[in-house]
């Protein structure tokens, strides 16, 4: 009687184990093994309030970087399953035409794109970023509306977005504000020291706030008193913090260096300013995605580095 009871558990263990896996695979879109063949895509759900996975599988995508991104496009027009998921580019968003340069992409909307509403907009923006990055040789995207940069609710140019620059719920949107003072450091007169320079950061677009501080100085000073770093037309492909350090990825104008200012100020103008933040303490840098051995033969660049406060004017 026990061996038969024993049996019959053995039994129904097993039928409950079939049911968990063939529901699993039912519910699922991405399947073990399908990696090469395939692409996790973003499309908002019924709602219009987050963003859902789909995982789309094609024969073959092309090699060119233009073609898979408009094989991307195409997708993102219409919706895998009008139950479940909404499509994330209509017409009235005036599409034109994409532009590949260096490990970017830049898409071109009409004025229509414009008329979106914020909550709207940010998730639609989000999953063409997050969709389009998924291709291997992407990075990071731009969004322009007839040309011109986009803007975030202030005013503030968004510029180039990665993946992980956006949240996946509406429900978040309440947590876009202004990060209040922080301090990055531009070089003095001379181009010979590190000058601190207070400004106030808000990421309306949801931008990690490392990658805030490299762009803005990128954009450089707004007074006398300071002489930018960064060369003209650097661009941030990537950047992530673990443990600590912060991950910084470059476009290669980022070796041009800057006339008259020297390369250690350079370098340590976005090394100062990384580590005035609270979660950062190192940097490691990579130009599109290679460590470069030295910063225009004068500097060893593929290592961390730490704050450095003698090139601090007046500390």
């Amino acid at each position: 009687m026990k061996r038969k009871q024993i049996i019959k558990y053995i039994l129904l263990a097993i039928i409950i184990m079939a049911s968990f896996v063939g529901c699993s695979q039912e519910g699922e879109s991405y399947q073990e093994g399908d990696e090469e063949k395939g692409v996790t895509l973003y499309y908002l759900n019924p709602e219009g309030t987050k963003l859902l996975e789909y995982w789309f599988e094609y024969e073959e995508i092309p090699e060119d970087t233009k073609e898979a991104v408009g094989v991307i496009i195409e997708q993102l027009k219409q919706s895998p399953d009008l139950s479940k998921y909404k499509a994330v580019i209509t017409e009235n968003m005036g599409f034109h035409k994409v532009k590949v340069e260096d490990s970017y992409v830049s898409l071109d909307f009409n004025t229509g794109y414009g008329k979106l509403d914020m909550a709207t907009e940010v998730l639609c923006r989000g999953a063409i970023v997050k969709s389009i990055t998924q291709l291997p040789k992407v990075n990071n995207v731009e969004i322009t509306m007839n040309g011109q940069p986009i803007t975030d609710r202030d005013g503030k140019v968004l510029g180039i977005m990665n993946s992980e620059s956006f949240i996946m719920d509406a429900s978040d949107l309440s947590s876009y504000g202004t990060y209040g003072e922080v301090n990055i450091y531009f070089a003095d007169t001379k181009g010979e020291k590190l000058v601190k320079y207070q400004t106030q950061l808000d990421t309306g677009s949801n931008v990690s706030m490392e990658q805030k501080v490299i762009e803005q100085l990128i954009k450089g000073p707004d007074s006398e008193r300071y002489r930018a770093t960064i060369p003209e037309g650097t661009k941030v492909i990537k950047t992530s913090v673990k443990d600590g350090i912060c991950y910084v990825d470059l476009n290669r104008k980022f070796l041009e260096g800057v006339a008259d200012v020297s390369d250690e100020v350079t370098i340590y103008s976005i090394v100062n300013s990384l580590v005035e933040l609270p979660n950062i303490n190192k940097v490691q840098f990579t130009i599109e995605g290679e460590r470069v051995a030295k910063y225009r033969e004068t500097i060893a660049f593929d290592g961390m580095f730490e704050r450095n406060l003698e090139l601090i004017k007046g500390e």
